[in-house]
């Protein structure tokens, strides 16, 4: 039941929490002191002014899967839909500004246990619709701007 759900800030928000709402409400001007809210949203639209995370499932390149989230709302780019992947209760953001290195991104994923090559590229499909369309894409390693 979604009045059993707390609002709390981005960095909070756990793959459980997902499972019991999969859209969140964004409010506040960052996303590091932005709280957010569960939503009884099931469609999202483009015109909509306000701001929303969607529950994403991201398949990696070796075969292995990651539920997430994105913000579907805008799907024009990685920095749009600033997709999140959860990995135990770690949160990998896909989208970093500034952009991380090679090597850092290298680091990020290492730490949990894969390289480069088992997670590039990623699919992914987000759970709710915008606009009566899915939201789903592949994620390429090249697609994340780095400085190669």
């Amino acid at each position: 039941m979604l009045s059993d759900l707390a609002p709390m800030t981005l960095t909070q928000l756990t793959a459980a929490d997902l499972n019991r709402c999969a859209v969140w409400e964004i409010r506040g001007l960052t996303d590091a002191t932005a709280e957010i809210w569960p939503a009884p949203n099931q469609v999202l639209t483009e015109a909509e002014p306000r701001v929303f995370v969607a529950a994403t499932d991201f398949v990696f390149a070796d075969g292995s899967t990651a539920v997430g989230f994105c913000s579907p709302s805008d799907p024009s780019g990685l920095d749009y839909t600033q997709p999140v992947v959860f990995l135990g209760d770690a949160q990998i953001p896909l989208w970093v500004e500034p952009t991380p290195s090679r090597a850092e991104v290298e680091a990020t994923w290492r730490r949990h246990g894969k390289s480069i090559s088992e997670v590039f590229p990623i699919g992914f499909a987000c759970h709710v619709p915008v606009d009566g369309k899915a939201l789903s894409g592949v994620i390429r390693f090249e697609d994340l701007s780095l400085d190669r």
